[in-house]
């Protein structure tokens, strides 16, 4: 049993770790991979988990033309 409230916190702080990669694959961003990548190694600073949920969570703009 304290082996498994030991593991939790570990669980619990990955899952946090990597909020922005499963934003990234839940809303089908094009960008992913790179939001995956941003998130796997620089994920570990706050700037670096910042970017990622950042690029995860903006609106795409898509191929507008405006004249």
């Amino acid at each position: 049993m304290e082996a498994v409230l030991g593991i939790l916190p570990l669980l619990l702080l990955g899952l946090i770790h990597f909020i922005p990669t499963i934003v990234a694959i839940q809303r089908k961003k094009g960008n992913r991979v790179s939001i995956i990548a941003i998130n796997v190694f620089f994920g570990w600073t706050l700037i670096g988990w910042l970017i990622a949920l950042y690029l995860a969570c903006r609106k795409e703009l898509g191929n507008k033309l405006t004249i």
